[in-house]
């Protein structure tokens, strides 16, 4: 199979707590560095953030390696701490991040990249991800992740990134595969009507679909529009990656990939 054009795009708000381990994990991918180009869209960090000075020293570093690495710093008057609240989200990060979802469609058609791997930089993957992603074979291919830890702790995997919609709601997928990652048929492969914070999406994807405002977060939006289009999702079970919700799991998951 000919190797393809990839678009890596990653939005940056105060990441400088983890920004460092979600790019050295990235770096270990194993794909040609020649054939993916990179693109951080930084926006409103606050002053003590580390997060461009920490984005500068990996392309002072790595940066010749890939096809192209841009950094773009854009502020705005709005301004504030996403504390995961449903008000917050709702009022204000949910539109911000449609924003720069499209944008990162938009800049997959204008680099002519094949695929967009759209990665949150607060997910920790294994280096296998783009090549597993690229096997689906899916206009649209997630990894699972789990973004249960703040919710209830003791079982993260109520709320994976997978949902299919039921009754006019998305509902996550909560299955002994979604449970049992580890355990699952590395090939298995399941459709879903939604994901997001770890997939590949296909340059036809990015040409005709857009994200929007949803109660249940941006993403939805996208899938509804990925459905009106006729595009289908899937992801592995077993291609499994960890969300790091908080600088607290990020010390207790050190020894998960993170190093």
């Amino acid at each position: 199979m000919t190797e393809k054009k990839i678009l890596w795009y990653a939005g940056v708000h105060n990441r400088g707590w983890i920004l460092e381990y979600y790019l050295r994990n990235m770096y270990n991918l194993e794909y040609n560095k020649q054939l993916i180009d990179c693109f951080f869209f930084v926006n409103n960090c606050q002053p003590e953030d580390k997060s461009i000075e920490i984005l500068k020293k990996f392309r002072k570093e790595h940066g010749e390696e890939y096809n192209s690495f841009v950094i773009e710093i854009k502020n705005t008057d709005l301004s504030f701490i996403d504390d995961r609240t449903t008000e917050k989200r709702n009022t204000k990060t949910y539109n911000i991040l449609s924003e720069i979802r499209n944008d990162s469609l938009k800049k997959c058609i204008e680099l002519n990249c094949d695929y967009l791997l759209n990665v949150d930089t607060d997910i920790i993957v294994p280096p296998a991800l783009l090549k597993e992603l690229l096997s689906i074979g899916y206009p649209i291919s997630a990894s699972l992740i789990y973004n249960g830890y703040l919710i209830d702790p003791e079982n993260p995997w109520k709320y994976p990134n997978v949902l299919n919609k039921i009754n006019g709601k998305y509902v996550h997928i909560v299955n002994w595969h979604t449970k049992n990652p580890d355990k699952t048929d590395r090939n298995k492969i399941i459709e879903c009507d939604a994901t997001g914070a770890c997939c590949l999406i296909s340059k036809e994807v990015c040409k005709k679909t857009k994200y929007c405002f949803h109660l249940q977060g941006e993403d939805m939006g996208w899938a509804d529009n990925c459905a009106k289009n006729g595009f289908k999702m899937a992801f592995k079970p077993y291609l499994y990656s960890k969300h790091i919700m908080s600088k607290e799991l990020l010390e207790e998951f050190k020894n998960f990939g993170v190093e």
